[in-house]
């Protein structure tokens, strides 16, 4: 992979994509059937734009954050496509903390924090 590489690739969660922009690729083109997919590295490249390494993590790294809402709007909606922006008016609170237990990400199913909750408890 050089400056003078093109190159086409399944989106999937997008970090593959962020990796190879590391090379300096002459271009990148990430197709993937699953839109959620496309929609997911948009944000994370709305992030590289518009944010800073500590709100990318908690949304990326903890998977949560206070007022995703509020944030989204006033940083990183702008710097989405428009399907993107679709998409993610209607899901950027999965990136919400609940009061009680975490509520499942995007990222993991509906059991995974309630297994996790058992497991720690169980201990």
């Amino acid at each position: 992979l050089d400056d003078k590489s093109k190159v086409l690739m399944i989106t999937s969660a997008g970090c593959n994509a962020l990796n190879y922009v590391l090379k300096k690729p002459l271009s990148i083109d990430c197709v993937d059937l699953n839109y959620r997919q496309n929609a997911l590295l948009d944000l994370k490249l709305a992030f590289f734009k518009a944010s800073d390494f500590f709100h990318l993590f908690q949304f990326f790294g903890k998977g949560k954050y206070i007022e995703p809402r509020a944030y989204y709007d006033k940083y990183l909606r702008a710097h989405l496509s428009l399907k993107s922006q679709l998409f993610w008016d209607e899901k950027i609170a999965s990136f919400l903390v609940s009061r009680v237990l975490e509520k499942a990400s995007i990222f993991m199913g509906q059991q995974e924090p309630l297994l996790g909750f058992l497991i720690c408890i169980s201990f």
